[in-house]
């Protein structure tokens, strides 16, 4: 899966209509959707409301 970044974020070089492989999604306590992606050595967690999802993986 890729996401695309739709807002600028706090995270250094995580800027809006950035592309991000996603490695892994999970769900807050809250019911929103995190994004795992790797960028610089490490896993960042980007919010759905930050970014949208431009291709899915076939099932």
């Amino acid at each position: 899966m890729k996401i695309r970044i739709t807002r600028d974020t706090k995270i250094p070089l995580v800027e809006k209509g950035r592309v991000f492989y996603v490695q892994g999604v999970s769900t807050t306590g809250d019911g929103e959707t995190v994004y795992f992606i790797h960028h610089g050595g490490n896993y960042l967690g980007i919010r759905a409301g930050d970014c949208e999802v431009i291709e899915r993986e076939p099932e």
